[in-house]
């Protein structure tokens, strides 16, 4: 399947429309007057908030989530980009000991200047969507094919091939591989019944460097690593203060390196199908030899704008944009070349200058078969338009500056509307021209020549809610949009892209009454399960985060549920101080697997645990740590491998213990903030934790691995999520977290007796609860559109994500590069539907919806049913659960018997209890016939 740039028909009409390449329809609105009057208001709108900040509140006494009554108003409508920290603690002074780590294991030289990471107040990323690019092999090596990131459309690395080397003039076996600046890859998507997969021909890749030798890429220290970018910088070998720099952005439509005192070098693996387009129109002749890779200065031609390139072998035409006119001058082998090679290049350094490089068409005449449709082989797929589109765009671009901002409604309600911001801070390429915008008022920007918005790919669920802004039109293309790994990205042109987010409360409890003909049945359950406790290793922190976790929740449901039916308070109350003992051990540094702050890369991480099966016991000590060297110990923990699945069910459990023991809540708040900080952390004045861990705010979803290795390497396929339900579950945690302290610092919780107010961790709290929501919120409607597989549930061609050979109905394991059928303990599809359903909470309801689980059902029953480890496990219960959801309560219910008390102890079942299950069931909305 190719992975072309298409000409969709336009979607329908929603907030912007969509915009024509030549630029002369009204992209924005059908009717310029009222435009101009809405903007006049926005802006005034706009100005006042930036004047008139709503001053943080305090909880309001008595406003309890339970049955999801409106939560306490947030403390401001606009935040800021970079928001007041939950807690500037350092982890070390609440008894977390550090974490030792190994050259292997610590940050990389790449970092340069911040690489001793929290240690010197800088904490660094461990989950970003380009953290292969950041991350060294066993042998300590950056450059390697595995260091690649998904930049939507371009696939980026640093493998440069040093080519045209003569034959015999580096025998060195890593000779070819430097790290002259970035190789750009552009795929193609293979699909079949199980996964779907961008592949890429490596020769084919362009890439973009200097003529000058320049030392090894670091992390920009101008620019540090943000949630949409990473700025790579290369320093000259020989010339003191020349560097280049790469802004590397998400959804970027250029390629894009910032040159000082260097001459830009493009270079690739295969010979032109031609001479090289000076403007589109002037051929450039390329000297040729099999020997030598400089060009010859004599055939240099002047290029003012853009050079086109059209490579013979992948069919690929790309267009080299300029900042400014430079002479160029360009070397090849002869076609027939075992060893192809081309190199352009300035013949003099740019003293400040931008290169930036796009692709224009992959099918340019249909002779690769690759990325052409079946329509297009031999004879090529017109892209003119597309090609317009990017000449028209080229002179503003993207900057490692870029950032998310996120606006809350004024007024606090249960569900609301809050706007999501990318700007993306763009600049223009000519310095001059760049100089002069930073001079000329907002106002009068459209008065000036040659200025236009910057050019961006958007994903489906960015298209479904974007809005047009001041500023910024935000109007989508209809043309090169192409087929990623996350459906169909299209173009966008606007600076700040704005787009409309529902976030909707939390509760410990469903949104209604429990069936009173199910009621008995659920009493029954609790009061054989109420006395439930973690297994006994756990109760001393020996063993895995993860499933202590899962225990430790499943716990809180039982106490939650007896609550809410009024169960024996001092048997609930004896249970929440169960609860609090067990949670407690994590906390306080008495673990035999105790929590460790990492001052290297600024996380809270395992010791880990060597078990004894036989003991029941660690058979390590502090500082002795496995963890930290065996990415498969604690399941990465100490690699911050899924560290908001562990933590979400250990926060879920303080939440629930501090609700019933409040001061309990108050005395341990600092070190619960500790979890939350190293999964939710908002703010760069936290000089202890990196900001928002896993969360990729472009994708909209989290990334669950971290820095752990394969073999040695980092994962060619790039970052990966399994669960998307237990990151839900995550962010639900810390939302209820936030809301049940906010109640407490309130003063008076759930009529409990009143204890002192304290409004500024009042004030906390509740910008837990809704960066909590905020969270939630995102990562459920990405878990919907990428994760929950359809087939025809959306009409137009730009909402369909995953190709009609792909057949099952959700993906086990989402990665940067494939979206697979599959999980990290089998691919049977009972375990990957099932794992897309953990835990069972009330806000599971918004994720789950009817429509997908009518879907799979049949396959989960079918794959159940050929297999008896699926009931002996446990994943049975879950078809029960997902049969009534859709309405069929009468079978689930009666389904539930089917599931031993032996299954919710097993790995798979160990976090369900019975009670909990039941109370699913007696919850879901009644059917039309139930109703009568």
């Amino acid at each position: 399947m190719g992975y072309g740039s298409v000409e969709l028909p336009a979607r329908p009409p929603r907030t912007v429309q969509v915009a024509e390449a030549d630029g002369e329809q009204d992209a924005v609105h059908r009717r310029p007057a009222f435009r101009v009057f809405c903007a006049a208001w926005v802006a005034l709108l706009l100005a006042l908030s930036a004047v008139f900040t709503r001053q943080p509140q305090a909880a309001v006494p008595g406003r309890g989530e339970l049955r999801g009554e409106a939560a306490a108003p947030v403390e401001g409508s606009a935040w800021p980009a970079n928001p007041d920290p939950f807690s500037t603690v350092n982890p070390v002074d609440l008894g977390f000991q550090q974490a030792l780590r190994d050259e292997v294991t610590a940050p990389g030289r790449i970092f340069g200047d911040v690489r001793h990471g929290a240690a010197s107040g800088t904490p660094l990323p461990t989950n970003a969507w380009y953290q292969n690019l950041l991350m060294h092999d066993i042998s300590g090596r950056f450059n390697a094919v595995e260091n690649k990131a998904n930049t939507i459309p371009y696939l980026l690395d640093t493998a440069v091939k040093d080519v045209g080397r003569a034959q015999g003039e580096d025998e060195d076996p890593t000779a070819g591989t430097t790290s002259n600046g970035l190789r750009i890859h552009y795929p193609n998507l293979l699909a079949s019944a199980t996964v779907v997969q961008l592949a890429y021909d490596e020769p084919a890749a362009l890439q973009l460097g200097s003529a000058e030798a320049v030392k090894e890429q670091i992390v920009a220290a101008s620019a540090p690593p943000n949630e949409l970018s990473v700025t790579l910088e290369w320093a000259a070998e020989a010339v003191a203060g020349a560097v280049m720099r790469a802004p590397i952005v998400r959804g970027m439509a250029y390629v894009t390196m910032e040159y000082e005192m260097l001459s830009p070098l493009v270079s690739g693996q295969m010979v032109p199908a031609g001479a090289p387009l000076l403007d589109g129109r002037v051929p450039l002749k390329c000297s040729v030899d099999s020997q030598s890779r400089a060009p010859k200065a004599k055939a240099a031609g002047t290029a003012k704008e853009f050079v086109e390139l059209h490579f013979m072998q992948s069919d690929y035409t790309w267009l080299v944009f300029l900042s400014e006119p430079a002479r160029v001058a360009c070397s090849q082998s002869p076609p027939d070349a075992e060893n192809q090679f081309f190199r352009m290049q300035t013949l003099d350094a740019m003293r400040t200058g931008v290169v930036r490089v796009a692709l224009a068409n992959n099918c340019t005449t249909g002779t690769n078969p690759t990325h052409c449709a079946p329509d297009a082989t031999g004879t090529g797929r017109d892209q003119t338009k597309h090609a317009a589109l990017l000449r028209k765009h080229r002179t503003m671009y993207p900057t490692g500056d870029a950032k998310v901002q996120f606006t809350f409604p004024v007024r606090d309600s249960e569900v609301e509307d809050l706007t999501l911001a990318f700007d993306w801070a763009p600049r223009h390429m000519n310095s001059s021209m760049e100089s002069l915008l930073k001079a000329t008022p907002p106002a009068a920007l459209h008065t000036l020549d040659d200025v236009v918005e910057p050019l961006m790919y958007a994903l489906p669920h960015h298209m479904d809610d974007m809005v047009w802004t001041v500023g910024s039109s935000n109007a989508v293309s209809k043309f090169g949009c192409l087929r990623s790994i996350h459906g169909y990205s299209c173009p966008v042109s606007g600076g700040r892209w704005t787009m409309s987010n529902t976030v909707h409360g939390v509760s410990f409890s469903a949104p209604r009454s429990i069936n009173r003909d199910m009621r008995a049945a659920i009493e029954q359950a609790v009061r054989d399960e109420i006395d439930y406790d973690v297994d006994e290793n756990y109760r001393r922190g020996a063993g895995d985060t993860y499933f202590a976790g899962k225990q430790l929740a499943k716990l809180g449901r039982i106490i939650i549920i007896a609550d809410e039916i009024g169960f024996d308070s001092r048997k609930v109350r004896e249970a929440a101080q169960r609860l609090a003992k067990r949670a407690e051990i994590w906390l306080n540094g008495e673990a035999e697997a105790p929590l460790l702050f990492d001052g290297y890369w600024g996380g809270l991480v395992s010791c880990g645990c060597d078990f004894d099966e036989a003991a029941g016991a660690c058979t390590n000590r502090y500082p002795v740590c496995p963890a930290l060297t065996n990415a498969g110990n604690n399941f990465g923990h100490g690699y911050y491998n899924d560290h908001h699945f562990h933590y979400g069910y250990h926060i879920y459990a303080a939440a629930v213990a501090s609700r019933f023991l409040p001061e309990w809540g108050k005395k341990h708040f600092e070190h619960v903030l500790a979890m939350i900080r190293d999964i939710a952390n908002p703010s760069l004045s936290d000089k202890f934790f990196h900001t928002w861990r896993h969360k990729d705010w472009f994708l909209g979803s989290s990334w669950a691995s971290g820095i752990a290795p394969i073999q040695g390497h980092p994962y060619p396929n790039g970052r990966n999520q399994e669960s998307s339900s237990e990151a839900v579950a995550s962010y639900e945690a810390v939302a209820l977290y936030g809301s049940t302290m906010a109640e407490i610092f309130g003063g008076t919780p759930w009529g409990l007796p009143e204890i002192p107010a304290n409004p500024k961790s009042a004030t906390v709290a509740q910008k837990i609860r809704d960066l909590g929501r905020l969270l939630l919120s995102t990562e459920i409607r990405s878990a919907k559109r990428y994760w929950h597989v359809v087939q025809g549930k959306f009409d137009a061609p730009y909402d369909s994500i995953y190709p009609s050979e792909y057949q099952p109905y959700a993906v086990g394991m989402l990665w940067s590069i494939m979206a697979q059928f599959q999980t990290w303990f089998g691919s049977a599809p009972f375990l990957v539907y099932g794992i897309q359903m953990v835990p069972n909470t009330p806000t599971m309801e918004l994720l789950l919806e009817p429509e997908w689980l009518e879907e799979l059902l049949p396959d989960f029953k079918t794959s159940c049913d050929a297999d008896p480890m699926c009931t002996e496990q446990g994943w049975k219960l879950l078809y029960f659960l997902a049969q009534a959801a859709v309405g069929n309560t009468t079978a689930a219910w009666a389904g539930l018997d089917e599931i031993p008390d032996a299954a919710y102890l097993t790995p798979g079942g160990n976090g369900h209890s019975r009670a909990n299950s039941l109370y699913w069931i007696a919850t879901r909305p009644l059917t039309p016939a139930e109703e009568h």
